[in-house]
Formats: C-alpha cells, sequence, structure tokens
C-alpha cells in the first residue's frame, strides 16, 4: 500500500453504498466502479477482485482499457455467456423473492450466524476452524447495513442479473493487451477447470494458487496473497 494509492470501494447496494430497491446489474455496477476511477482515482488503475465480482471489473475495464491496468481475480466465477444471464428462472426467483416478507425472511436465514459459519467451514476456508468469530461477526455486520434494504443486492445476485458474458469480456481485454491474473484457493472448488475456460478466451492469462487455502485465499493467508499481488503488479 505505500507504493500505491489503495481505494477499497462498495458498489451501489453493498456495504455503506446506497441500497435502494433497484435490480442491480452487471452494467450499473460496472460503470460505478468506471465513474469512481475516471472521476475520483483520475488516473490509470489496476483493479483486484474476488469471486462474482470480477466480471463487474472485466466490463469497466472493457469500457475504456486507457484507463486501466491490470486486473488480479481472485477465485473468479466460471465463464458465464450471456444467454446464461437473468435467465426466465432467474427473473421468476427474483419476483418470487420480491416479496417483502418472505424476502426478507429468506435473507435473514442466509445470514444467521449458523448459516455464515457453515459457508466459512465448508465454502471459504480449506480448515474451517480458522475462522474466528470477528470475521464471521464482521460479514454478518456487513449483511445488516442498510437494515432490511440489504437484501436487494442479494437478489440481484441470486437471480443472476450480476453476470455477463465473460467469454466476451476476456476476449476483449485480450485484444486491448491488459494483463489478467487468477489467484486461486488450491481446494477452492472448480478452479482448475475456471482456469482453463478463462485462458481459452485469453491465452496469455496468467494463474497461482495459493496451498492450503479455498474460497477466501486473501483472508486465510493475505501475506501470501499480497506478495502475489506485488508481483503481478511489479511492485518492489
Amino acid at each position: 500500500a505505500s507504493a500505491r494509492t489503495v481505494y477499497t470501494i462498495d458498489l451501489p447496494g453493498f456495504g455503506c453504498s446506497d441500497k435502494s430497491n433497484a435490480v442491480y446489474t452487471n452494467y450499473l455496477l460496472a460503470d460505478a466502479l468506471y465513474s469512481f476511477i475516471r472521476d475520483v482515482a483520475g488516473e490509470k488503475a489496476d483493479i483486484i477482485t474476488s469471486g462474482d465480482s470480477s466480471s463487474v471489473a472485466l466490463a469497466a475495464a472493457a469500457r475504456d482499457p486507457e484507463r486501466f491496468g491490470s486486473v488480479i481475480m481472485i477465485n473468479p466465477e466460471g465463464i458465464r455467456k450471456s444467454g446464461q444471464t437473468a435467465a426466465l428462472r432467474s427473473r421468476l426467483q427474483r419476483r418470487v423473492l420480491s416479496v417483502p416478507i418472505l424476502g426478507g425472511l429468506l435473507y435473514e436465514y442466509y445470514v444467521t450466524y449458523t448459516a455464515v459459519r457453515y459457508r466459512f467451514d465448508t465454502e471459504y476456508f480449506h480448515e474451517g476452524l480458522q475462522a474466528k468469530d470477528n470475521q464471521i461477526q464482521s460479514f454478518r455486520e456487513a449483511a445488516h447495513l442498510g437494515g432490511d434494504r440489504a437484501k436487494f443486492a442479494f437478489l440481484s445476485i441470486f437471480s443472476g442479473n450480476t453476470g455477463a458474458d465473460t467469454a466476451r469480456l476476456l476476449k476483449k481485454a485480450c485484444d486491448n493487451g491488459q494483463d489478467l491474473y487468477i489467484i486461486g484457493g488450491e481446494h477452492f472448488s472448480g478452479i482448475n477447470s475456471i482456469i482453463k475456460d478463462y485462458q481459452k478466451s485469453d491465452r496469455f492469462l496468467k494463474f497461482k494458487l495459493v496451498p492450503g487455502t479455498k474460497g477466501l485465499p486473501h483472508m486465510e493467508r493475505p501475506d501470501y496473497v499480497g506478495e502475489l499481488c506485488k508481483i503481478c503488479l511489479r511492485i518492489k
């Protein structure tokens, strides 16, 4: 961080940002990221992203490659075609979950201590007992910022609205000569297939697996991932 100016961004619908009752699409989120880089950062920026937000970073970078440098994706989502985003079934799911009482109850269940602990133990950390109570509580507190309005972004993710044609975005990044990297958890489900699929669209994409980690390698081994990021971004 001492070598770079670092911004951590809460995109619309997440964290401390506004949580209006809206459909949070990939386009809306990418536009917010692009506008932040253009209007606030004001200079070419590298992006480090994780999980399903990887397609948001790729979509933002595709708008103006001159404003974006390297993109580091930690355990990115699998390749999805445009026809797979916001499918009819997903739109129906959103309609059902948008019912105030039902949607609210399901969201509250999703962010209970027991549910979050279970995801840490089975999906996020390779060794479930590594998860500390304060980490779980931090996730739960973030999930409740904004009160009952915190559920709207969750509904958009669950319904597939935040997805994008990842293969097309990867090809565009390759054509623009952008440096793309994947940092994956060694034990993250499907990571090897994801990397192979990404490399079909961008043969220059580089990757590294973090030993002994799963869904959140940047939380399981932060120092190791930090050093990898420094190598990718050529920070001495």
